[in-house]
């Protein structure tokens, strides 16, 4: 199975449909979850009701998806009725979202007004990421097997699954790599088979970030 990552369509990009979501004032959150096994934080603080979006609108119409802060999902009504029926898993506990505030930065094709959207619970795996096929850094190695976490992560090459621990979810987040959501190639094809707007993929062996670029910029060139 090959996975992807649901990513942000990229700033300037001419992404017809991009949306951008921001938290709306008096946006209420909970506490973050915590690790049963060594207590410390393993996401993002839970977004509570009333859900309450504002929303930056790049593209001439009105996307389907798009990440949030976290590790849920805004979806359209329209994305919402085709999951569904879909047979996919990973999401759950949809809930409505008032869109307070729309910023367009363009014209738009068809409708001014946003469709109905509605908050989406992405699931949170036992999947765990390969660490060491993923070229992971930290400070320090994590040494707590469930949440598979440590205090500071620097860097990753490319996200590879342990396919070993997949449960066959379409949609997930994995242990050692919270905040990203992670697909599977059939989410990405039914995105594409009903024109899923906004929906951008990131091949997960391409996907690669580095909090601390500058430790590799001032490093000694080997001789």
């Amino acid at each position: 199975m090959h996975f992807f990552v649901l990513n942000e369509t990229p700033t300037g990009s001419n992404e017809e449909a991009r949306v951008d979501v921001l938290d709306a004032d008096g946006t209420n959150h909970g506490d973050a979850s915590r690790c049963e096994s060594c207590g410390e934080y393993v996401g993002m603080r839970e977004w509570l009701p009333p859900y309450r979006v504002e929303l930056d609108l790049w593209g001439r119409e009105f996307g389907d998806v798009a990440p949030m802060l976290g590790d849920d999902l805004l979806v359209s009504e329209r994305f919402k009725a085709l999951w569904q029926r879909s047979g996919l898993s990973g999401l759950s506990d949809f809930a409505p979202v008032e869109v307070v505030k729309v910023r367009r930065h363009r014209r738009l094709k068809l409708r001014a007004e946003p469709p109905p959207y509605f908050r989406a619970a992405v699931t949170h795996s036992r999947t765990t990421i390969d660490f060491a096929a993923s070229g992971f850094e930290w400070d320090n190695p994590p040494t707590c097997m469930e949440c598979r976490l440590a205090r500071l992560l620097k860097r990753w090459n490319r996200v590879i699954i342990d396919q070993a621990t997949w449960n066959g979810e379409d949609v997930f987040v994995a242990r050692g790599l919270p905040g990203t959501v992670i697909v599977s190639r059939r989410f990405k094809e039914w995105c594409e088979d009903h024109a899923i707007k906004n929906a951008v993929f990131i091949p997960a062996e391409e996907y690669a970030y580095d909090f601390y670029p500058w430790e590799k910029q001032n490093a000694p060139r080997e001789r």
